[in-house]
């Protein structure tokens, strides 16, 4: 038989293995804790300076301005048929037809100064919003220089009445920035 004070020692002992495993889960989650603060505050200051790059990145004149200094990393000459050639065949290797393909402009404005402009203006007829956007941003990624897209309209195809969806009617102009002979 176990004497009274061994159960009382066997509970003391318990209590004590208890009471020291709880200091440490709560250690470990005061730890923890503190850590989750931690990256909070760093994920929250994050955010603010992604909203603060968007506010800057969404004006049109930084747009420009990266549009333009772009430009001035492109060793070769860069010319407006070269520019016309690569949105067609971009729109090639996409199964796209750009129709009513024109020439709508070059030259210098007080914005541009340093700098020439030429603009193509183009339609994309009955295709899905998915692939108008993807040649749009193909374009702009890897032209290689400056190039922007300056307006695009969105109409729905005009079709008859019970006839299912047939797409997206799109309008774009697309401008690339040149350096003028001795920079901007």
């Amino acid at each position: 038989m176990t004497e009274p004070d061994e159960g009382i020692d066997i509970v003391k002992f318990f209590l004590g293995v208890m009471t020291l495993l709880t200091v440490f889960v709560a250690g470990f989650a005061i730890y923890n804790w503190s850590k989750a603060k931690q990256f909070e505050a760093e994920v929250q200051e994050e955010e603010y300076a992604y909203r603060d790059m968007q506010k800057i990145a969404g004006k049109k004149e930084f747009l420009e301005k990266v549009s333009r200094f772009k430009t001035l990393d492109v060793n070769a000459k860069v010319t407006a048929d070269d520019f016309g050639r690569f949105l067609t065949d971009q729109a090639k290797d996409m199964n796209l037809s750009l129709n009513r393909f024109r020439s709508v402009g070059t030259g210098g404005t007080a914005v541009t100064k340093g700098f020439t402009k030429s603009s193509y203006e183009f339609s994309i007829d009955k295709q899905n919003l998915q692939l108008i956007t993807a040649y749009l941003w193909y374009i702009q990624a890897f032209w290689r220089g400056g190039l922007k897209i300056e307006a695009i309209t969105l109409k729905e195809t005009s079709r008859r009445r019970g006839d299912p969806f047939a797409g997206w009617d799109a309008t774009a102009t697309a401008s690339i920035f040149k350096p003028k002979e001795g920079g901007p």
